[in-house]
């Protein structure tokens, strides 16, 4: 069924901020406060009572999020290295169940990325080394609550390693060309033995309006703990 709240109010701020404070190092990150509740909500319990949610947190609605990360170029002796890393905080959040539920909590997370791309002067490719969830966090991503039976979980995977190829193909479409194909390949480690777990690669064709994409194939195992 659904239900619609009679009243509700949303407000907060958002800032973001961009630096460069050398040639070679970017900085950039961004803040959230979201103040998101019911003004007025009469909710009728299973058992036929009815109470009002007004103050009550809306679903999904984290009181604070905030990320921010940097990016840092060199030059090597054939190409270009680039460092870079993310760090991504969300706040506590309900999932599912109005009444906002213990079961229905979803834990702040602190999240860490990183990445470290390598091209080279012929610009046309580059390799990347990335890992997801540097920390090895174990955290829940979404949860479905069935009131008195039952709630369902699903986590967020645990650390990733991966190394990506990306590739500009130059030879079969000139680049004053209106459509140029992208190749990406990536390649999937387990956390705990580091040999590969997967492999997926995806072709797209640019175009100045749009944007193709096909998946002949994609089969990406990510390990759990």
């Amino acid at each position: 069924s659904i239900l619609n709240a009679a009243d509700a109010t949303t407000q907060g701020i958002e800032v973001e901020f961009f630096a460069a404070p050398t040639s070679n190092l970017r900085v950039n990150g961004a803040f959230t406060y979201l103040d998101a509740e019911y003004d007025d909500f009469p909710y009728t319990n299973p058992d036929g009572s009815v109470i009002n949610l007004a103050g009550y947190r809306l679903q999904n609605a984290p009181e604070i999020t905030a990320n921010i990360g940097f990016d840092y170029s060199w030059r090597t002796q054939s190409g270009e290295a680039t460092l870079s890393a993310i760090y991504k905080y969300n706040d506590e959040k309900f999932n599912t169940s109005l009444l906002n539920t213990p079961r229905s909590t979803i834990q702040e997370t602190d999240l860490i990325d990183a990445n470290l791309m390598w091209t080279p002067d012929s610009t046309d490719w580059s390799v990347n080394f990335w890992v997801k969830n540097l920390a090895d966090e174990r955290y829940i991503s979404s949860v479905f609550e069935a009131p008195g039976v039952l709630a369902i979980v699903n986590f967020l995977p645990p650390r990733e390693y991966g190394i990506s190829f990306d590739l500009i193909s130059e030879d079969t479409f000139p680049t004053n060309s209106l459509s140029m194909p992208l190749i990406f390949i990536t390649v999937l480690f387990s956390t705990k033995t580091l040999m590969p777990c997967g492999i997926s690669y995806e072709v797209s064709w640019l175009k100045p309006s749009c944007k193709f994409r096909t998946f002949p194939f994609r089969a990406a195992l990510k390990p759990r703990p």
